[in-house]
């Protein structure tokens, strides 16, 4: 794994006819500045990670944030998508003192503690009253517990949590808008 990270780091787009061109990487030196230098770690996305808890017994939770932890340190942006449904929650909103199977503890320790080591979660979800003609769901946008202050960039550390309602329209384009604003 690491050596795929350091290749894909040593990698640049371009606009011949491979996509991807190897690339020598020169080490800065003491004339450049911080806008002439580029992050040539590779940008991470990881599409339903969570499944891996349901498919795979000997995957666990401390290994997966392992890893995790390594590809975080590793890339210059780390996204993830995980499912957060009610149901695979349950366990862990229980007032009842019911502990659920290990399936639903695991993925909701993973899902947890995941938030947590964030900067930011979004969310996509229905309505909470239900269906409706003109709104097909809510997008909500909050800070993760990851957000340390000295980590935060300028300019970052006064943007608020934000939720928008959202509409896919038959066409497949999605229109966006604020609470109150139709």
């Amino acid at each position: 794994m690491n050596a795929a990270l350091k290749s894909l780091s040593t990698l640049t787009p371009t606009s011949t006819s491979s996509p991807w061109t190897p690339t020598p990487r020169i080490p800065p030196t003491s004339a450049s500045t911080p806008s002439s230098t580029v992050d040539t770690k590779p940008f991470i996305l990881l599409d339903g990670l969570d499944f891996l808890l349901a498919s795979q017994p000997s995957v666990s939770t401390t290994g997966l944030q392992s890893l995790l932890s390594t590809l975080r340190t590793q890339s210059h942006a780390l996204v993830l998508t995980c499912n957060a449904d009610a149901p695979l929650l349950q366990t862990s909103m229980s007032t009842s003192g019911d502990v659920g199977t290990p399936l639903e503890r695991d993925h909701a320790h993973f899902l947890t503690s995941t938030a947590h080591q964030s900067h930011w979660v979004l969310q996509l979800r229905g309505l909470d009253t239900g269906s409706a003609r003109d709104v097909t769901g809510v997008v909500r946008i909050s800070r993760g517990g990851d957000n340390k202050e000295d980590d935060v960039e300028e300019g970052q550390d006064d943007l608020p949590d934000a939720e928008w309602l959202y509409q896919v329209k038959g066409d497949g384009s999605v229109r966006v808008w604020s609470r109150g604003d139709y």
